[in-house]
């Protein structure tokens, strides 16, 4: 049985990122193979990035793989919406974006007007507190204590409606996944949890 992490990273993110790179070599260490998930981001919606990572991830698995996921911010979220359906062994959802149906009223209006009409309508359809109950696999959530209150308030509600889920509150770190807090945070719950 081969053991394969699918890496998703932030809206606009590219794994060529040295941050990435240096996750990619973390769960090489302990035995996992990264499969790098590069999207088509512009002028596309939620919908159709869970969908071209669907045809990835079907492209590429092999029959008895141990599936984890790992996703960063816009990442995570897909990385959540994805594991719903292919119940990956367990999810890293990394500062996943508070754009769920219930997040949208407290999000800046400068980030509504940055997501677009078609982006924010296509949000509306994903309700996080009834996604949860679908959502079997095991969760690390982690979260900087230097983010928005929106994003610290997403995953706590993540931690608290998934059931098998680990919150990880990353002290100094803020947005940014290449931030040294940040990697030492990932770094430790791969090896201690994975290996």
């Amino acid at each position: 049985m081969k053991k394969v992490v699918y890496i998703i990273p932030e809206y606009l993110g590219s794994l060529s990122n040295p941050a990435y790179k240096s996750i990619l070599s973390v769960f090489k260490q302990v035995g996992i193979k990264p499969i790098p998930v590069e999207l088509q981001w512009k002028r596309r919606i939620m919908t159709q990035y869970v969908s071209e990572f669907m045809d990835i991830y079907n492209a590429a698995k092999k029959e008895g793989d141990q599936t984890y996921l790992f996703g960063f911010s816009y990442g995570a979220y897909i990385a959540f919406l994805a594991a719903i359906k292919i119940k990956p062994k367990a999810v890293f959802l990394c500062s996943i974006s508070p754009y769920f149906k219930e997040d949208l009223n407290d999000l800046y209006k400068s980030w509504i007007r940055m997501s677009g009409k078609a982006r924010i309508i296509d949000h509306k359809k994903y309700v996080f507190d009834s996604l949860a109950k679908k959502f079997n696999s095991k969760a690390f959530i982690f979260v900087g204590d230097a983010e928005q209150w929106q994003l610290m308030r997403r995953a706590k509600i993540a931690h608290k409606l998934i059931k098998n889920s680990k919150l990880i509150i990353i002290p100094k770190a803020r947005h940014r996944i290449g931030q040294r807090e940040y990697q030492n945070a990932i770094k430790n719950i791969i090896i201690s949890e994975l290996k």
